[in-house]
């Protein structure tokens, strides 16, 4: 066996970059002529320059954005606007810490669900009309408010990262993005107020678990629906200092408590799975896929990446600034998500333990 490993920043590339490159990986070694003839001293080094269209433009110049004045005003207000012009807010969000550079350490966490009970969980999952992302939200989001007081923690706020490639405009250069190595990237906000929380505080039955992840799931897809009409990353060009934007956020509350990035099941066998058993067991194969993100600064106080392999293991990497949330808190959301996950998901007529 043997772990490979990608580390690339994310301006460079996404989530869904990555899973592209172990896809793409996978097939060059099963090829017969796959050779590394361009290995010197343990460091790879290909000629020539990147093959052109291979590398993606900037997203807004590949999905054909629309921004009405409604939004723009309303997107300008809520950055510029001084805080005594504005109606003080009710309800805020637990967010943990607010925002700062240091310590310069992420923590990881790492929950992994052996094949049997993602097979089970991805059923109970299509029998209760929804997927594992939004029951992935709804379970840590259970986990957090049974384990923070009351007092401190009233109401919480998520969101999900968006793949682009489905809304790359017609007649552009690039004619199949949904392979192409890049960012292409938008996100979804789901709020829980107090009182929905209160209610998994006080009963989290199956029922209401799975109906929460059901409308969840609802609401992403009418996120989706809403693209690329009003979208926020249509405004990124009005920033013309991203080092000062993202400095003016140090000592300031987060918006987002935690974020659940899911890039999918990988194939774990090559593309032309026609061969007999003999050959294809000698062949290359993916037997299971992590993906982990560093500590978003300026971002959720924690961070689910969520990876896998068809009819293999699902991979959980919890990740967070050091200090910004407490560790006894993500290890106490680790084991619950783990003891959920391995029965399958919550059970109806019961109430999660």
């Amino acid at each position: 066996m043997l772990d490979i490993v990608l580390a690339i920043h994310h301006s460079l590339a996404d989530g869904r970059s990555t899973a592209i490159f172990q896809a793409s990986l996978l097939d060059e070694l099963n090829k017969p002529s796959a050779r590394l003839s361009c290995l010197e001293d343990h460091v790879l080094r290909m000629p020539g320059k990147p093959h052109h269209g291979h590398i993606l433009p900037p997203q807004e110049e590949l999905v054909k954005f629309t921004t009405s004045w409604r939004f723009i005003a309303g997107t300008l207000w809520n950055e510029f606007a001084s805080g005594w012009l504005r109606k003080p807010a009710t309800d805020l969000p637990w967010t943990g810490a607010p925002v700062r550079s240091d310590p310069y350490q992420t923590r990881l966490r790492l929950v992994t669900i052996p094949a049997k009970a993602v097979s089970q969980l991805l059923a109970n999952c299509r029998a209760n009309g929804t997927t594992l992302t939004p029951l992935l939200h709804v379970l840590i989001l259970t986990s957090l408010a049974r384990r923070l007081p009351a007092e401190t923690a009233t109401s919480f706020q998520s969101c999900t990262p968006i793949d682009l490639r489905p809304f790359v405009q017609s007649g552009s250069h690039v004619t199949d993005a949904a392979d192409f190595f890049g960012v292409l990237v938008t996100s979804a906000s789901h709020s829980f107020d107090s009182s929905r929380v209160s209610g998994l505080r006080e009963q989290a039955s199956g029922e209401i678990i799975w109906s929460l992840a059901r409308t969840l799931r609802q609401e992403l897809k009418e996120r989706v629906e809403t693209i690329p009409q009003d979208d926020m990353v249509s405004m990124l060009s009005w920033i013309t200092d991203w080092r000062t934007f993202w400095l003016n956020k140090a000592n300031k509350p987060r918006e987002s408590t935690y974020e659940v990035s899911n890039i999918g099941s990988l194939r774990g066998s090559p593309e032309d799975t026609a061969n007999i058993m003999a050959e294809t067991r000698s062949r290359w194969q993916i037997l299971r896929s992590v993906m982990s993100q560093c500590a978003i600064v300026a971002g959720p106080a924690l961070c689910a990446s969520v990876s896998g392999v068809i009819g293999g293991p699902i991979s959980i990497a919890l990740s967070w600034q050091d200090g910004i949330i407490e560790s006894g808190l993500v290890e106490g959301v680790a084991h619950d998500l783990q003891l959920w996950m391995d029965q399958g998901g919550p059970v109806h007529g019961q109430n999660l333990p």
